[in-house]
């Protein structure tokens, strides 16, 4: 299952390029590494796509896990799209 990030850097209050480290970072640690960095990209839009990957964790636990963070980092909800496909 692949989890698809996108963040809205206009409407994110610190719009840091760093978060394409920091996020999966965080991810991977707060699952116990059953999530997995799969790298980044910027869509049509300049918005920052994160992709991260897990085999074990259901959909819903992949979702929370991505929600627990971009909490965590205080990124605004308005900015953040988190989708999953399998």
């Amino acid at each position: 299952m692949e989890i698809t990030l996108t963040l809205t850097p206009g409407k994110l209050s610190n719009p840091d390029a760093d978060l394409r480290y920091t996020i999966p970072e965080m991810v991977e640690k707060l699952s116990n590494n059953k999530m997995k960095d799969n790298g980044f990209d910027y869509d049509d839009e300049d918005n920052m796509v994160i992709f991260l990957s897990s085999e074990s964790l259901d959909q819903e636990q992949a979702i929370d896990s991505v929600k627990v963070v971009c909490k965590n980092l205080q990124l605004e909800t308005e900015a953040i799209k988190i989708e999953a496909s399998v």
